[in-house]
């Protein structure tokens, strides 16, 4: 039976030489595996996510993109347009413009592929699209030059004059197919050496990643073996190590649009060493662990909370209140008291070195109808060895409860609060306590929204009551007990193990209180 388990670039390489089978072949195999589903059903979905980078792509160049909070205004066709620049070279300024007209789109809410995730969604798509239209050009089929084939001589016209990319559809040929699959692939060695995620690595983690990803790909649409694709890769993470994730008033738009644009250059330049035969010194897999030790290192302010960074400069600052609007909440005024709450525990098994350890929560938090039967949960991990257990984490204490009538937004809040109530129960306090939860109107509330309601005596910016009140200020008031603790965003139903053991239990307390 092939193997479907690789945590190295070269044992990447040994199964596909055991195998005899190319990179973007095993990449629809192993996919196939891995969701119990068919090969032809793998590529009707690539195919489907693919259309959708390219429709991202026309649109941004359409139309220029602006967001409701000014952060985001049409710089894609603002810099396409444009006759004006130092490098001309139309590659080159393609690149620049797809990458900022798909992240553009994910800025004001159009709809983007999370490769590997929003924030960087505008680097893999645009380096290949622009490689892509490039060669289009260049090639009496449509599609890319043959392999081998030697570049035009001819002057290229700039970019100005062919401004909209025209939309494509399915299906899609396979040497476009096989750059976004040998772009995954690099992307699965980073997930499972590191991470993808700003909010544990950094913007290294995000666009850093996505940048790799995209050098592999363009090095495999140039005709590079695999090996010297990762080469390129490596070349490329080496200069995103340490890019810290601090965006202005907690959205996704400064500086991660523009930010998307220098990281798909970067990748065009790793490349073009990698072509002229110069590689990178330290393999791809350790570059990966360096980018894993430097995440790790990398204070919680600088990790996506918005409380370090460009997020903290005055002009960042000023920000909070005319570019951050909070989500509708869809309160009801007919909610449950407290009192009317059923509850479930583990018993608490507290490890004696609990003061020196740093404690993760992972918290959840819904209700069946908004107002309707709603449910919370939350799971205390924490390591029992003193020096740090760099194993799976040990669970404290978890724990759901539910009321018969309330609302989403309620049983977010009231699942932190639970478990920040054991937390100070235990009568220790951790040397740093990270908050994840899926839901973005308690992470931002609590790291950015709430400083400026207590200063406007709990109104919020559109001068409303601020809802919950009772809630945020109990949570304000817990927050305070730990001396470091930060809030950090993760992504519901993205198969996070202990984010997924929160839903089950929310869905167990809603259904408790559902049946009865």
């Amino acid at each position: 039976m092939m193997q479907f388990r690789f945590h190295t670039v070269s044992e990447l390489e040994g199964i596909l030489q055991a195998e005899q089978i190319s990179p973007e072949d095993y990449a629809v195999k192993r996919e196939a595996f891995s969701a119990g589903t068919t090969e032809g059903h793998i590529l009707t979905e690539l195919d489907r996510r693919i259309a959708v980078t390219r429709s991202a792509l026309v649109k941004g160049l359409t139309s220029p993109q602006h967001s409701r909070s000014g952060l985001t205004s049409g710089a894609a066709m603002a810099f396409a347009v444009s006759d004006r620049g130092l490098i001309q070279d139309p590659l080159y300024r393609r690149i620049i413009a797809y990458s900022l007209s798909i992240n553009e789109v994910n800025a004001c809410g159009g709809k983007v592929v999370s490769f590997p995730t929003a924030g960087s969604s505008g680097i893999v798509p645009g380096v290949i699209w622009a490689w892509w239209d490039r060669n289009a050009e260049r090639s009496e089929e449509k599609g890319v030059r043959k392999e081998g084939g030697k570049r035009s001589s001819k002057q290229e016209t700039p970019l100005s004059a062919f401004l909209t990319p025209h939309s494509l559809s399915p299906p899609f040929p396979p040497r476009l197919r096989g750059a976004f699959l040998i772009a995954s692939l690099a992307g699965v060695l980073i997930a499972q050496r590191a991470t993808l995620a700003g909010s544990e690595g950094g913007c290294q983690a995000e666009c850093g990643a996505a940048g790799a990803m995209a050098a592999c790909a363009l090095g495999y649409l140039e005709g590079l073996p695999l090996g010297d694709c990762f080469s390129a890769a490596a070349l490329s993470l080496k200069n995103s190590l340490g890019l810290v994730c601090d965006p202005v008033a907690g959205l996704v738009e400064v500086p991660c649009v523009k930010r998307n644009a220098f990281v798909a250059t970067n990748a065009l330049t790793a490349v073009d060493l990698t072509l002229a035969g110069i590689k990178s010194i330290i393999p791809f897999d350790e570059v990966v662990m360096a980018m894993k030790q430097i995440g790790d290192a990398m204070p919680g302010s600088l990790k996506e909370n918005s409380t370090g960074g460009l997020a903290v400069t005055p002009t960042g600052l000023s920000f909070k209140e005319t570019a951050c609007n909070e989500p509708a909440c869809n309160e009801s005024l007919n909610e449950s008291a407290f009192d009317d709450t059923a509850f479930k525990a583990t018993a608490l098994q507290v490890p004696h070195e609990a003061a020196s350890m740093q404690i993760k929560i992972y918290t959840d938090g819904g209700c069946s109808g908004n107002p309707g039967p709603g449910g919370w949960a939350y799971v205390i991990l924490g390591n029992k060895s003193s020096r740090g257990n760099t194993g799976q984490p040990d669970i404290i204490a978890e724990k759901w409860g539910a009321e018969k009538n309330t609302t989403n937004n309620r049983m977010e809040l009231q699942g932190v609060i639970a478990a920040l109530e054991t937390l100070t129960g235990l009568r220790v306090v951790p040397r740093k306590v990270t908050v994840y939860t899926d839901s973005q109107y308690v992470q931002k509330g609590i790291s950015i929204w709430i400083h400026s309601w207590k200063k406007k005596g709990w109104i919020t910016a559109s001068k409303q009551p601020v809802k919950n009140k009772e809630l945020w200020m109990r949570l304000d008031e817990l927050s305070k007990t730990f001396p470091i603790i930060t809030w950090e965003w993760v992504k519901g139903h993205a198969g996070n193990d202990f984010n997924e053991r929160c839903d089950r239990m929310t869905q167990t307390a809603i259904s408790s209180v559902t049946h009865h």
